[in-house]
């Protein structure tokens, strides 16, 4: 049976043991399991091309555009400040995107938390997800876990985003298909204690709609 491997906000990973199922009829596990695999088997085919769409980030904005099969945006070109009153705005998703090259979070009110908005013009799709991933260079750099707000609500916390990991690439990411269609805002957050970490590594932001 699977197993999934999680970070706490401590960086401390562990494996989520799965949940006794004995006590529940074969044909609801088989229909919660389907519930469960369906959007994460959409959002795979996504995550299966990250590798190669991250190796654009070095590459001439208008050569990984041609290139890519996503909108790919240079975090140093997004208009706003970051801040949540004037967040970076990302604009509307119409296509997977991805926003590259974003500065390291650090510790310390107003520098731990980046904010980023978008608009979902349509009904998110099966496979929709918001993702903040990265590559560490030290052990003392610390991951980047995002939230997601409307309004002033959030909708989606920092503390339940999943943890992915492939090869040397990892993040943290919430499934959408739930959300409805409007403007929000994601929190690039940064959890660790600077006790033992004083940043994150240099992050990107992938949402699908």
């Amino acid at each position: 049976m699977n197993t999934t491997t999680i970070e706490r906000t401590d960086h401390e990973e562990r494996t989520a043991q799965p949940a006794a199922t004995g006590d529940v009829p074969p044909s609801v596990q088989c229909r919660r399991r389907r519930q469960r695999r369906g959007p994460r088997r959409l959002f795979a085919g996504v995550l299966a091309m990250l590798t190669a769409a991250t190796a654009f980030a070095t590459t001439a904005p208008d050569v990984a555009e041609a290139a890519s099969p996503y909108r790919q945006i240079s975090c140093t070109r997004l208009a706003g400040s970051g801040t949540y009153s004037n967040p970076y705005r990302i604009g509307a998703i119409t296509q997977p995107t991805i926003v590259v090259g974003c500065r390291p979070l650090t510790s310390g009110r107003g520098f731990n938390t980046r904010y980023f908005s978008f608009d979902f013009r349509r009904q998110p799709s099966a496979g929709s997800a918001v993702m903040t991933y990265y590559q560490r260079r030290n052990a003392s750099e610390s991951g980047v876990h995002p939230r997601i707000s409307s309004g002033p609500w959030t909708v989606k916390n920092s503390l339940s985003a999943r943890y992915w990991r492939s090869g040397s690439l990892e993040g943290f990411y919430h499934l959408t298909r739930d959300l409805r269609p409007g403007q929000y805002r994601v929190g690039a957050e940064k959890l660790r204690s600077p006790l033992s970490s004083l940043q994150t590594a240099s992050y990107n932001i992938l949402i699908v709609p």
